[in-house]
């Protein structure tokens, strides 16, 4: 951050976009059509921080949300998965979107479930990963994806909403900072996604690294969305 004249802390683009989660180059272009208040100073391109208390702030940086059905539906269809519960109009539409040169940013799929970062003992995750409404996702998904990242002692993944508050009450789960976690569980309150699956798909998983304020993940989460981009080009 930088200090000026008047004594305000003002927050670098690299920082706004860690924090609203999307890319520098949007919160660079934002500034410079005036659509988020900034300026330019020896090279960098910096924000006052009260703009970050503004939802609407966030919104207009990230970028109007996807309801969940079409983040879900997206996410699935990436994934090479049928997204059963669309219409085939809809399927069909967000099957063209997915032909588009750019993947939506990450922050717009946010819809899709709410993020809980948890603290548990190691008798709690090992009850948690063995609900069998529990799907694995995130760090907890690498392996069986094919990402090189390790994150040892966390666990990572989805609940239905009402399942979560059930567990969180029965294992005494306390809610901390994100890099205090070591349970993240995205808890979704619409219709349930997914079926028998145990492990979510990859665009899920990479969604749900670039999600992530750890570098590495997010970095692993990128590469894994490039490949399956890669894949969708080649079919």
């Amino acid at each position: 951050m930088q200090m000026d004249e008047y004594g305000s802390d003002w927050i670098s683009a690299a920082d706004v976009a860690k924090r609203l989660r999307v890319s520098e180059a949007r919160v660079r272009a934002l500034i410079q059509r005036g659509a988020l208040p900034g300026r330019k100073v020896a090279n960098r391109w910096l924000v006052p921080p009260q703009t970050l208390e503004s939802s609407e702030v966030a919104a207009r940086v990230a970028g109007r949300p996807f309801s969940p059905e079409n983040a879900w539906g997206l996410l699935f269809l990436a994934s090479g998965r049928p997204a059963m519960w669309l219409s085939a109009m809809d399927r069909s539409r967000l099957k063209a979107r997915l032909k588009s040169p750019k993947f939506p940013l990450a922050s717009r799929f946010r819809r899709r479930a709410k993020v809980n970062f948890l603290r548990g003992d190691e008798r709690a995750l090992r009850k948690i990963v063995a609900d069998d409404k529990f799907v694995r996702s995130g760090v907890s998904a690498v392996e069986d994806h094919g990402v090189d990242l390790s994150a040892p002692g966390v666990v990572e993944g989805y609940l239905p909403k009402e399942r979560l508050a059930k567990l969180a009450h029965d294992h005494a789960l306390r809610a901390v900072g994100e890099n205090s976690a070591n349970l993240i569980v995205r808890a979704v309150a619409d219709s349930w996604p997914f079926q028998a699956e145990r492990v979510a798909p990859e665009a899920v998983v990479a969604v749900d690294l670039i999600d992530s304020v750890d570098q590495r993940s997010r970095r692993a989460g990128s590469e894994l969305l490039k490949r399956i981009r890669r894949g969708q080009r080649k079919t």
